[in-house]
């Protein structure tokens, strides 16, 4: 019992709450580092950046992994599972897919490959539809750099000093193979 001046032996109570929401909760990481749900700056760091890739050649793979540390089955609920969209799209394909379901405090992986259709910053969005509360459809940006095979300099253009630099490429290649033939 309390008692103040104004309401004399009021009686205090113990309140206790108590919580049973049952829902599943996702974290993701690339490359052991995490990857926040609405990530729009991608990193090398946790292989949202696949850096600089040849055009029609160069291939990149990573893999990422989602975890399930909710109280309840985290189930993945697009067709498919996990989807790519934006400008370069078709740059960035899924070549393995998690499964449907994940249980609690489980992992699943699944697999991104960029292959750069054209020069320049590719990018795209990853996201999946899930059934965490918070995080539905769970989002991220990915993007990598196209390079032409010709941009020997790496300066993002074919010009004039790249093909300098070929032309003195070829002629080390000549000179050496004329001299080494005496």
């Amino acid at each position: 019992r309390v008692s103040d001046n104004a309401v004399p032996n009021r009686t205090a109570g113990t309140f206790v709450l108590f919580s049973t929401d049952i829902f599943p909760e996702i974290n993701l990481d690339g490359n052991g580092q995490p990857i926040a749900d609405g990530d729009h700056s991608p990193a090398p760091e946790n292989h949202t950046d696949f850096g600089a890739r040849e055009v029609d050649g160069e291939v990149a793979t990573f893999t990422y992994r989602i975890k399930n540390s909710g109280n309840a089955v985290l189930h993945l609920t697009g067709t498919p599972s996990i989807s790519v969209s934006g400008p370069d799209a078709d740059d960035f394909t899924v070549t393995l897919q998690p499964p449907e379901s994940i249980q609690v405090g489980q992992s699943r992986e699944f697999a991104i490959q960029f292959d750069p259709s054209g020069a320049g910053v590719r990018s795209a969005l990853i996201s999946f539809r899930n059934n965490d509360r918070y995080r539905d459809p769970f989002e991220f940006s990915v993007q990598g750099l196209g390079r032409d095979p010709l941009d020997v300099n790496l300066d993002g253009k074919v010009s004039v000093v790249d093909a300098l630099a070929i032309v003195n490429q070829l002629a080390r290649v000549i000179v050496s193979e004329s001299t080494s033939g005496d």
